[in-house]
């Protein structure tokens, strides 16, 4: 304490800075590793993920970039591909790193490379004919143009995906690009994306494949729900996109029959006693509980936050994916009990239910009962 007196407090301070940053660089270089990753033939897919994993963590897209130009002989080429944006090389730079260092690859990764590096190719070369008029050409179909968009803003969300890593898995993160700029087309083809992640999460949460386990070794268990909560709720995201892209934008109000005039429901069911409310309260309301009688399946819709419940065709339109579910009613004879309750009760009889809860798409059919509008 003597010598810390005797310090002016600049100088204290940043001799604390210096202490931390070198602690932090030993507890980076232990988890690092003091030589690049190696794979073992006889784990290869397990010793694969722990390599792409060490690369994603340690290296940035310039990096990748770098690795994969630097494979490259031919000046032309090179000069080509160095005009595209880094994001294009994550993938390719890793296994081009692991290639450049005589590591075992599997065929299934050589043709990645070679089928990749064919693809930059033609996306580096964009001739253009300045002699000639230009002519409207439809050399790409809608849907194709939805695919570029959704796969384009994915591999964005990837790269700050690396960014959350390399953050240490924090417990909250906002992605910087946000899902609203694209339309509810693309961000339907998302999720699909992510599936394998989610599922792979979910397998190192269980704990029961040992590969998985040793290759998400180096991660704590809090960082893995971290990890997965962030990909299910950008996945979330994505579907609420979806929901709210066809929320009814009209310059002129219709009419709420007319709104509603094409929405398929159930005026009663004698078996269980109870009438479907008009379907014209549904437009602009907050809550709607449905009820199918063939499949005896209870939907409860909420309004996604500043809008209200509306109905395009035989969907109903608006709601919050994460609040909305549907359950499966065991006992259909309390159904006419539930028809007479209040908001708050029977929200809490639904959450009694103990059947699993699925997400509802918003459509309709001719043996739904409109239960309850609030």
């Amino acid at each position: 304490m003597a010598v810390l007196r005797k310090l002016k407090p600049s100088q204290t301070s940043k001799d604390a800075d210096d202490k931390v940053k070198e602690k932090r660089a030993k507890i980076e270089a232990i988890f690092k590793g003091s030589a690049e990753p190696v794979i073992n033939p006889l784990d290869y897919r397990s010793s694969l993920i722990q390599a792409l994993n060490w690369y994603n963590v340690y290296s940035s897209a310039a990096d990748k970039k770098k690795w994969v130009l630097d494979s490259i002989d031919n000046k032309l080429r090179k000069s080509l591909l160095s005009k595209l944006d880094d994001l294009y090389f994550r993938q390719i730079g890793m296994l081009i790193r692991l290639q450049s260092r005589n590591q075992f690859l599997e065929e299934r990764e050589l043709t990645f490379i070679s089928g990749t590096i064919e693809d930059l190719d033609i996306i580096s070369v964009t001739p253009v004919e300045k002699n000639e008029p230009s002519k409207p050409k439809n050399l790409i179909s809608i849907q194709d143009k939805v695919k570029v968009i959704a796969i384009n803003f994915a591999t964005e969300i990837d790269g700050e995906i690396d960014d959350f890593i390399r953050l240490g898995y924090p417990k909250t993160y906002v992605f910087r690009n946000s899902i609203k700029s694209i339309s509810g087309q693309a961000a339907k083809l998302i999720p699909d994306m992510y599936k394998d992640q989610i599922a792979e999460l979910e397998e190192v949460l269980v704990g029961e494949c040992e590969q998985l386990n040793d290759s998400y070794s180096h991660i704590k268990t809090v960082q893995v729900k971290n990890f997965l909560k962030l990909i299910k709720d950008f996945v979330a995201s994505c579907t609420q996109q979806v929901v709210s892209s066809k929320k009814v934008r009209v310059m002129k109000p219709k009419a709420p029959s007319v709104v509603v005039s094409k929405l398929k429901y159930l005026p009663s069911f004698p078996e269980l006693d109870v009438k479907s409310v008009s379907p014209i309260k549904l437009v602009d309301s907050q809550e709607v509980w449905l009820y199918d009688t063939t499949r005896r399946r209870l939907s409860y819709y909420k309004a996604a936050v500043g809008d209200t419940l509306s109905v395009k065709g035989t969907t109903i339109t608006g709601y919050d994916v994460n609040s909305s579910k549907i359950k499966t009613v065991r006992k259909p004879e309390v159904i006419k009990e539930w028809s007479l309750l209040n908001k708050k009760q029977i929200l809490e009889q639904f959450n009694t239910l103990t059947s699993k809860g699925s997400l509802p798409n918003g459509r309709t059919n001719e043996f739904t009962v409109i239960l309850r509008v609030f």
